[in-house]
């Protein structure tokens, strides 16, 4: 089975979190750790750069085109 939201790099936001996630307030620890590890992938699944493979990254495609509401720890963060 293929392991959804991989993600060779780290994400950083320096435009909008330039001080990093976790220090902003805007986000719990998980969520932080979740976007630094899998933001380059959820970015490109947003944009539609990357095709979904997974049924977890079908379902949060879904989330971000406003089609569902977000349910798990990837979808909310």
């Amino acid at each position: 089975m293929a392991e959804s939201f991989i993600s060779q790099q780290r994400f950083f936001d320096n435009k909008n979190y330039p001080r990093g996630f976790s220090r902003h307030g805007d986000f719990t620890i998980k969520e932080a750790q979740i976007l630094e590890k899998h933001g380059y992938a959820f970015k490109d699944l947003d944009t539609e750069i990357r095709k979904p493979v997974t049924a977890e990254e079908k379902s949060f495609v879904a989330v971000c085109k406003g089609k569902k509401e977000p349910t798990t720890e990837f979808e909310k963060a």
